[in-house]
């Protein structure tokens, strides 16, 4: 094989009108799937009926779409082999993602929609719905160099290699790192790869960007077959502890890093305690997005079933692992995100933690540098630089109220960010601290507004200032405000 026939093979692509379009059948439901056969046609709805759905097709059919060349080189570059009787296949998957000049072919191998039985220990995904969650983190900010860590099919390395100077891309397998070479010829990219566990590959190397959608899940010794793809190998959460602390030496100062984590909870009052530890020490400013926490029975069970595992001997094993977890002394496991920028030699670094509410949205990278932004400006602010501040808002807020039956008055206060913004969560507040933020546009200081609020209310000014004051932190912490 060679890179002019994965050219050849995009070029087909292109003239069959097979490019990505916005959809993803990859992750789309059994539902969608079959409607999206039925609706094929033409050449391209072959190629998506081989290529995406995993059907076996007729070969003068494909030979049609994709003309004699490309065919060749199909065949040259492993995606299509004989079935029987005047019949190809696809070995595996190859799904198209993303639109327009960020759309990409990924190969990959098939999943449990279109495989027969469980994922292989070398299996690689060609895409995951972990990848568009790290890919919505990151947009098109990915530029300078780039590091991907734990690549897989190299999906986040190629949407970087669209706007970076230099993609390094790094994994324990050897297989993933192969079908991140072919995918990046296949897509036109040029992506560097390097074979190794964590950072041994880019020792004493800094990037601008660090992401990371690595094996993050919490495998017992002997949960049998090692899933490279998602199974690290290391005790208990101590891959993501290790990932998570060596960002800060591999970043430029001002880089950003991404990581998708599970980690253990053994005090549900404190859910993250564990990964703040991991930080505290750190030159970072981070923001911790936990998105869910799951008991041990039901972490084990769910990937048990993610692995494709069947029958008795399924049971038995989701069985084993959360005895394991239980045996570790964890009360859940911790399922998130940890975004980090990183700070110069001038401050250290504050941390930030939320807990996303049923249905909230993924923050977009402009809402993440805004909490970094905001963590930041907090992390020197007293009392008194607050009190003299002139804060104003930056995104759209409304106010909700919950009136208490009977009374007629307002129980609670809740600030709401317009739909677009919605990432950031809801701050629940008491009605004078939101007059105090509501009058806040740039001109007054949070001290003039505060005495001005009480004398209209015949409130204490000092309590309506610290009430106030605390709201204020919330909302510049939050992206909502910021302080000029």
């Amino acid at each position: 094989m060679s890179g002019r026939d994965y050219a050849r093979l995009a070029e087909a692509f292109r003239r069959a009108g097979w490019v990505p379009d916005g959809g993803c059948l990859a992750l789309a439901s059994p539902g969608e799937r079959v409607r999206a056969d039925l609706d094929a046609r033409a050449h391209a709805g072959v190629l998506t009926r081989l290529f995406e759905l995993g059907h076996d097709v007729d070969a003068a059919a494909l030979r049609e779409a994709l003309g004699e060349d490309a065919l060749a080189a199909a065949r040259a570059v492993g995606v299509v082999e004989d079935a029987g009787a005047g019949r190809v296949r696809c070995p595996g998957v190859i799904a198209r993602v993303g639109k327009g000049p960020d759309g990409l072919w990924l190969m990959g191998d098939r999943d449990l929609a279109t495989s027969r039985g469980a994922l292989g220990g070398d299996h690689v995904s060609a895409l995951t719905h972990a990848s568009l969650t790290l890919h919505r983190l990151l947009g098109t900010t990915a530029r300078g160099r780039v590091l991907d860590l734990g690549c897989g099919s190299g999906v986040h390395a190629l949407w970087a290699a669209r706007h970076a100077t230099h993609v390094v891309a790094t994994d324990v397998s050897e297989r993933a790192l192969a079908i991140t070479r072919a995918n990046a010829r296949l897509n036109g990219l040029d992506v560097e790869t390097r074979s190794g566990s964590l950072y041994e590959p880019v020792a004493g190397e800094r990037f601008d960007v660090v992401c990371s959608n690595a094996p993050f899940v919490i495998t017992p010794p002997s949960a049998g077959e090692r899933l490279v793809y998602r199974d690290a190998g290391f005790p208990g959460d101590t891959f993501v502890r290790d990932l998570v602390r060596g960002l800060a030496d591999h970043l430029n100062e001002g880089g950003r890093g991404y990581v998708l984590a599970n980690w253990f909870i053994t005090d549900t009052d404190a859910p993250s305690a564990g990964v703040e530890g991991w930080l505290t020490d750190q030159p970072v400013d981070a923001w911790i997005l936990g998105r869910d926490q799951m008991d041990a029975a039901s972490y084990a069970a769910h990937w048990v079933r993610d692995a494709g595992y069947e029958g008795p001997h399924a049971h038995e094993r989701a069985r084993a692992w959360a005895r394991w977890l239980e045996e570790q002394g964890i009360a859940a496991i911790g399922m998130g995100i940890i975004a980090v920028r990183r700070v110069g030699s001038a401050r250290r670094g504050a941390i930030r933690t939320d807990w996303a509410h049923a249905g909230q949205p993924l923050p977009h990278p402009e809402q993440i540098e805004r909490v970094w932004d905001g963590i930041a400006a907090l992390s020197d602010a007293d009392d008194a630089s607050l009190d003299a501040a002139r804060p104003r808002p930056i995104v759209e807020l409304k106010e909700s109220r919950v009136l208490a039956l009977g009374t007629g008055r307002a129980d609670t206060h809740t600030l709401v960010p317009a739909p677009a913004d919605a990432a950031l969560g809801q701050v629940v507040t008491n009605a004078p601290a939101l007059a105090v933020l509501g009058a806040l546009d740039g001109d007054l200081t949070l001290r003039q507004a505060a005495v001005a609020v009480a004398t209209l209310m015949d409130l204490d000014a000092q309590a309506v200032t610290d009430a106030a004051r605390d709201l204020l932190r919330e909302v510049v912490a939050r992206g909502m405000y910021v302080l000029d």
